[in-house]
């Protein structure tokens, strides 16, 4: 092997380790890139674990939330419904109207009471236009010849609710209707029938105020009549008679034939009575066998005595009894003051008719007298 063959075989070598030396650097540069990706898929991997959990953990959230909008969403519904049941079962008529005055929700019971009203009563209309409705055919006593008046009221009140209102309607039927705000500007309504309730209170007063046997006005109301009689008389400058009217002989209907007869007697003498005077004179039953007579407007004593005579004869006639068989007869002593001749009020009035009746009494009986023509001896 000659010198040139060695030394182009060194230069081979030397390339060949410039071309290793080259190729180990690509590929340690290669490990290094590859290193470098892994750690790079490492780091997203994690990251997509990360986004992933983050993304299940939104989700969950979600429905979580959801269901839970969905149970509170099926509360309200049943909630409303339990309230709308409510409102159902309630006795009274309740409606609801928003702010703008308009009809949004009614019970039965509210149509039940409204039932005149037919197909007017629905949802949408203004309660201006269903009082106008319901003045207009004459249902509401209070509103008749006042229409408008009524109207404009009305409204004014359930716009601005102070109280119960109490109404008297036609046929004899009332109401109380209750009115209230809601928070946003509307009004609630409950209507209620208490014409059951006014009835028992009207008997009630009647009995309070009239003799149960005869259905006369009692003391009480026979003193409020008379007293009323002398306010209207000082006003108007006219005169009142007052009758104090005591039977005679009526102990003895009572000894002799029974109280049941003289129940009898007592229940004709009220007709009498009632006969002999006007619708607006006043006859009371004040005790057992006594009655006071109030005459209201009257002219002169002429006049009066006329009335007290009419009085005796029509009770000194016969009572047939109710079996046929018996009959009776009694007398009336009759005490009369006038006012303002003898007496400037009720009381003294009272105390002076009294007074005059007691004398008839002492002279005889069945008889009539003034108060001024009383003699002093007696």
């Amino acid at each position: 092997m000659n010198l040139s063959s060695k030394s182009k075989d060194l230069e081979g070598i030397k390339e060949l380790k410039s071309e290793l030396k080259d190729l180990r650097a690509r590929l340690a540069q290669s490990e290094e890139n590859l290193s470098q990706l892994r750690d790079l898929a490492a780091r997203e991997d994690a990251q997509r674990d990360i986004n992933e959990a983050k993304t299940n953990k939104s989700m969950n959230d979600l429905a979580t939330e959801v269901f839970a909008r969905i149970q509170a969403e099926e509360k309200l519904k049943a909630s409303e419904q339990h309230l709308l049941d409510a409102i159902e079962s309630l006795q009274e008529g309740f409606a609801l109207f928003d702010k703008d005055d308009k009809l949004v929700l009614y019970n039965e019971e509210y149509v039940r009471l409204h039932a005149f009203m037919g197909d007017f009563l629905k949802l949408g209309n203004s309660f201006e236009e269903m009082v106008r409705y319901n003045v207009k055919r004459g249902k509401i006593l209070t509103a008749i010849d006042r229409e408008e008046d009524f109207v404009k009221e009305r409204v004014q009140l359930h716009r601005n609710p102070s109280g119960p209102i109490i109404r008297a309607w036609e046929h004899g039927t009332w109401y109380i209707i209750n009115e209230s705000k809601t928070p946003d500007g509307g009004i609630i309504q409950t209507f209620s029938d208490i014409t059951d309730l006014k009835r028992a209170e009207e008997q009630i007063s009647h009995m309070a105020n009239h003799d149960a046997l005869t259905g006369l006005p009692s003391l009480r109301l026979g003193k409020d009549r008379l007293t009323s009689a002398v306010a209207h008389a000082h006003r108007h400058d006219s005169k009142v008679a007052l009758m104090f009217v005591d039977l005679d002989g009526f102990k003895e209907v009572n000894d002799t034939i029974g109280h049941d007869a003289g129940d009898e007697v007592l229940v004709g003498v009220a007709k009498r009575l009632t006969d002999c005077v006007r619708e607006t004179d006043t006859v009371a039953r004040i005790g057992g066998d006594e009655f006071t007579v109030v005459i209201t407007e009257v002219s002169d004593k002429d006049a009066i005595a006329n009335v007290a005579k009419k009085i005796i004869d029509s009770v000194s006639e016969p009572f047939i009894l109710s079996d046929g068989a018996a009959q009776t007869t009694i007398g009336a002593s009759v005490g009369i003051a006038i006012y303002p001749d003898h007496g400037k009020n009720a009381e003294a009035l009272v105390r002076l008719a009294d007074k005059a009746m007691y004398t008839v009494k002492r002279r005889g009986k069945n008889n009539y007298v003034f108060v001024d023509e009383i003699d002093p001896e007696d």
